[in-house]
């Protein structure tokens, strides 16, 4: 579609491909933008002060949509089951269940960053804003790096090319993935070797390559440096 202007207006779109056919309804027209990080990011609106009442202002905001992919594996200590594990790609990383409007309890799960800055664009522009949170707690800055930019700076390269020996890569980055590795090594290394989100590139191939060719307005992006030696 060629661009169009901003309408608050719910309408339908019919969608032919393939032979199927797909109706999505009350769609908008306005500004997209991005957010995504580490823990800054991801911090869930109800766990902010006055979250509560802000969840209940962007539930109740016809023109504020949400979008919230949820990873499919956490990022602490524990192990995960070997089928998760073998099963992990960037492409099934996340798992998205659709664009949210007036449900506070999404609301109150979104980055309170993302949120407070869509409702402050609700106050200052007369367009629909909608929201994409891709932000991830923990995550090293290299993982939402490409993996041939990793590779092309010698400053960087090693990160990539010696993933868990790397001297540039903190201890947190290397422990968590070789929890799974060692797991998948008792195991008897079946299948391919496990991924692991923090390898460099990863959370750019899951979360924002994705998104490549949505014309957005911009991208809010706020990384706590948890690996900023």
């Amino acid at each position: 579609l060629g661009a169009q202007p901003a309408s608050a207006w719910g309408r339908s779109m019919t969608i032919f491909a393939g032979g199927v056919e797909r109706v999505l309804t009350d769609v908008l027209v306005g500004e997209v933008w991005v957010c995504a990080g580490q823990s800054n990011m991801w911090w869930p609106l109800r766990s902010s002060v006055g979250g509560d009442a802000a969840a209940a202002r962007v539930a109740a905001s016809h023109t504020l949509r949400l979008l919230d992919p949820q990873p499919t594996v956490g990022l602490g200590g524990a192990v995960w089951p070997m089928d998760d594990a073998l099963a992990l790609t960037p492409g099934r990383y996340f798992s998205v269940n659709g664009w949210t409007r007036g449900d506070t309890g999404a609301a109150g799960q979104f980055s309170a960053v993302g949120a407070y800055f869509g409702l402050y664009l609700q106050e200052h522009l007369d367009v629909p804003v909608g929201l994409i949170d891709v932000a991830v707690g923990g995550t090293p800055a290299e993982a939402w790096v490409p993996r041939e930019t990793i590779l092309a700076n010698p400053e960087t390269a090693d990160l990539e090319e010696n993933f868990l020996a790397s001297a540039n890569a903190q201890d947190f980055v290397r422990d968590r993935p070789l929890v799974h590795l060692r797991h998948w090594d008792q195991a008897g290394r079946p299948g391919e070797t496990p991924e692991h989100p923090f390898r460099p590139g990863f959370m750019y191939e899951a979360g924002i390559a994705p998104l490549a060719g949505l014309p957005v307005a911009g991208v809010l992006w706020y990384q706590g440096e948890s690996n900023a030696e």
